[in-house]
């Protein structure tokens, strides 16, 4: 009686240890899987992004989304107006640059692979004051929907949308209160986002 008893407890103890080695296992491969995963991110999540701008590919980010939260946390949105922007090599060497210096840097990396992007320009009135927005046009053709992004608040917002033009106006007039007048379309091949002119109607 006491040898069947010994058995079972020997059992019931083996049982506990495999049980525990199979949870320890588990920890560890998702451990590595997820450090697989995230290493080019510090433990507050950032991106290691090489210092140097010949090493910066941005095919090291999962996303569109992770290359936005890299520049969000890693550059600085300033009060600079240029239209002769900096290039993407001066901005990332600075860390920081107006909105069109860093809507520039932003579409000149997301026009590559399978992906399209631009700058979009935009003008309306305010107490009879001509004002000039600058956004993001971002088409990635994997995503049946276009995407756009916009600076608020000293951070730059990817926003979904319908369709490139008419629905980022409609989403900007919404979400600034305003009646756009025209528009013009700048490609990340030239600095100088000077506008044209002659304005596109909508």
């Amino acid at each position: 009686m006491t040898e069947t008893k010994n058995q079972k407890i020997i059992l019931t103890i083996s049982a506990i240890l495999i049980i525990l080695m199979s949870v320890i296992a588990i920890k560890n491969i998702y451990f590595f899987k997820y450090s697989e995963e995230n290493q080019d991110q510090d433990s507050d999540g950032k991106f290691l992004i090489e210092n140097k701008f010949e090493e910066f590919d941005i095919s090291k980010f999962n996303s569109a989304e992770d290359f936005i939260l890299y520049v969000n946390e890693n550059f600085e949105i300033t009060e600079r107006e240029e239209e002769i922007v900096y290039s993407p090599q001066e901005l990332f060497e600075k860390k920081k640059g107006g909105k069109n210096d860093i809507a520039f840097f932003i579409s000149k990396f997301l026009n590559e692979g399978n992906s399209f992007s631009a700058i979009l320009r935009y003008f309306y009135f305010k107490e009879n004051q001509k004002k000039i927005e600058t956004v993001i046009i971002y088409r990635d053709y994997n995503k049946y929907n276009p995407d756009y992004l916009y600076f608020e608040n000293d951070v730059i917002i990817m926003k979904e949308v319908e369709e490139v033009y008419e629905s980022i106006f409609l989403t900007e007039e919404g979400r600034l209160g305003i009646e756009i007048k025209g528009f013009q379309v700048f490609f990340p091949n030239n600095l100088d986002l000077t506008p044209k002119k002659e304005w596109k109607s909508r």
